[in-house]
């Protein structure tokens, strides 16, 4: 997601692990929520310009007060949005041309969580369903088609993951 000033804390991780303090897992854990606050950021459009003060705060170690994961709770619950939020904005907001390939992003996760088939994501693209350009089958079938298409043409309902080599 081209967030470059949590790579300290991802180093700091690695370095835990390789000495032992933490095992793997944790180090996987606590990356995995950071990187679930990184997407909701971004996708809730949100400014991520405290990132780096939360990174900074994340590396003195000397005030764990606890384990390492309720410490990033702790930072970064201030501007986590929740479910709810992710939700309505995941409805509205315009992922396809939004930077850093979010719409790839998500459909990737979401098709990663629905099987447990190993996929190669390298080639996919995102297509839309409904199209981009519509065509007169388009503007006979749907009722008020012009303001559906406005709406909902690059949101995460309307794209779907396409193998170029296969026929969408």
């Amino acid at each position: 997601m081209d967030s470059k000033v949590v790579f300290p804390y991802l180093m700091l991780l690695m370095d835990l692990v390789n000495s032992d303090e933490i095992k793997q897992e944790e180090a996987n854990k606590l990356a995995h929520i950071l990187e679930g606050y990184l997407f909701r950021l971004k996708v809730c459009q949100m400014p991520t310009h405290d990132l780096n003060k939360i990174v900074v705060r994340l590396f003195d170690l000397t005030r764990i007060d606890g384990n390492l994961r309720i410490r990033l709770f702790r930072f970064l619950k201030a501007n986590f949005p929740s479910d709810h939020k992710l939700l309505d904005i995941l409805t509205e907001v315009n992922l396809y041309y939004q930077r850093n390939h979010l719409a790839k992003l998500s459909l990737v996760i979401l098709e990663e969580h629905r099987t447990k088939e190993i996929i190669n994501f390298d080639d996919v693209q995102v297509e839309h369903i409904m199209p981009q350009r519509l065509n007169a089958k388009w503007r006979l079938q749907v009722a008020n088609v012009d303001k559906v298409k406005e709406q909902y043409c690059d949101t995460l309902g309307n794209l779907i993951l396409c193998d170029p080599n296969a026929n969408c």
